[in-house]
């Protein structure tokens, strides 16, 4: 999958958990053909895509947000460089890096 192809499905879970989130429930969300599980407890925004972790927030995630090598983190509030972040290394909290 190209870096356009996954911004355009990104952009496409990221309306759909809006809804979800606005109802404030938890539910399946399913895109070409593939399923998506959003979990909304505490109102934490995560998903599980073929088991690797994709969440969402607000500030940097390192050293704030624990997770397994793979996943990634969506900065709500993030400007050019520091939108998308992979956690590339380490355990715990530590190991992020934005990607552009």
């Amino acid at each position: 999958m190209s870096n356009e192809e996954l911004k355009k499905e990104i952009d496409v879970l990221k309306q759909q958990i809006a809804e979800l989130h606005s109802e404030r429930r938890g539910g399946d969300v399913n895109i070409a053909d593939r399923r998506y599980i959003y979990t909304d407890a505490h109102f934490q925004k995560r998903i599980i895509l073929n088991g690797t972790l994709i969440m969402s927030g607000n500030g940097d995630p390192e050293g704030v947000v624990t997770a397994e090598v793979g996943a990634l983190y969506l900065r709500k509030d993030g400007g050019a460089g520091t939108v998308l972040y992979l956690k590339e290394s380490g355990t715990g909290n530590t190991g992020w890096a934005a990607t552009t």
